[in-house]
């Protein structure tokens, strides 16, 4: 049963994770204004506190845009984790950017 109210949204970018100050490449499965899914080899325990970095352009060393989330789970080379204190307005604007990209 799906239980997230918005809709998710199929994507490819490149991301940097980060745990405890160390950044490590992934890729966004998905997204929504309020998760993400990232395919990455690394495995934090669920509750862990990660920086996400969106290297929106190919040539930015590290992304200008950046979120906190909290990891809700992870397995099988996916971490699912929801973005940590952003508040509605905050999630809206942070939605435009992303769809400004792939749209």
């Amino acid at each position: 049963m799906e239980r997230r109210l918005k809709v998710r949204r199929a994507a490819d970018w490149r991301v940097l994770l980060g745990f405890g100050g160390n950044l490590t490449p992934g890729f966004v499965a998905d997204i929504t204004p309020s998760g993400i899914c990232i395919l990455s080899e690394e495995e934090p325990d669920a509750g862990t506190e990660i920086e996400v970095h969106f290297l929106l352009h190919e040539d930015e060393p590290s992304g200008r845009l950046r979120m906190r989330a909290a990891v809700r789970h992870c397995g099988q080379g996916r971490i699912g984790a929801q973005f940590v204190d952003v508040d509605s307005a905050g999630q809206e604007h942070f939605w435009k950017i992303l769809r400004g990209v792939v749209d």
